[in-house]
């Protein structure tokens, strides 16, 4: 893929709460676009929610509850 194509891949991927950068105490998994989710686990940093949220990606986001903005927007997004 060459630096001037679009990413077409937009499905979110959920993603749990590690550190929450952003001082919220609520733990919930969040949505993320894959790319962006898979780069930041592969370099061990941050990513952006699609609520705006920034957290770090965790193996296991099943026991958190998911956020509800993230999921009304992927809804959105899957229409």
């Amino acid at each position: 893929m060459s630096p001037g194509d679009a990413v077409t891949d937009v499905s979110p991927e959920v993603a749990d709460v590690d550190v929450d950068l952003d001082g919220d105490d609520d733990d919930l998994a969040h949505y993320a676009r894959n790319d962006e989710l898979h780069a930041a686990r592969k370099q061990g940093r941050a990513v952006k929610a699609l609520c705006g949220t920034l957290f770090q990606p965790h193996a296991d986001p099943s026991r958190l509850p998911v956020c509800v903005v993230c999921q009304e927007l992927a809804a959105a997004w899957s229409r």
